[in-house]
């Protein structure tokens, strides 16, 4: 997971831009990095100033903070299948995952033309997605979402300036 931990922070913005068993394992959107800390120990790897890296349970949680609270947070699971990529997370995980970071609101399955699966929240405070070929779930706050698209807004903006 330490090779790949860039990689899937990368994930995690390019999803951004797309995008327009037990409950020790996950980290929880809103949590601060304390209670993600005592959730899993000290973080592996700061992958970059608001973003860090938890193993725990055989599971790699990249935890995305603004504001000193998780609002975007990725899993994947270490062992990688023969292509690198972490092994399938399995329905009941997934279910799992998403209603840890829901508290008790519901999701609904969204429709998408895509080999990916997608949920939103019946408050639709948050989204979801699961990332077939990469075997990742992502679970982020709509702010967490406008932001990233703000950001690739502007730098498109930079580099197609004066065209």
């Amino acid at each position: 997971m330490n090779t790949t931990g860039s990689n899937i922070a990368s994930i995690i913005a390019a999803l951004s831009a797309i995008f327009i068993t037990t409950s020790h394992l996950s980290a929880r959107i809103g949590e601060t990095p304390q209670e993600c800390a005592a959730r899993y120990g000290q973080p592996i790897k700061t992958l970059q100033e608001d973003m860090l890296l938890y193993e725990k349970a055989g599971l790699g949680v990249i935890v995305t903070f603004y504001k000193g609270k998780a609002d975007a947070i990725a899993y994947r699971k270490i062992a990688e299948n023969a292509l690198g990529k972490g092994e399938k997370i399995s329905d009941n995980e997934i279910e799992f995952l998403l209603k840890s970071n829901s508290g008790d609101t519901p999701w609904k399955k969204r429709s998408a033309i895509s080999m990916n699966r997608e949920w939103e929240s019946e408050n639709s405070n948050l989204l979801a997605t699961y990332i077939t070929f990469e075997n990742l779930l992502v679970v982020a706050t709509q702010d967490y979402l406008a932001r990233e698209k703000a950001k690739k807004n502007a730098k498109e903006g930079k580099t197609l300036d004066g065209f």
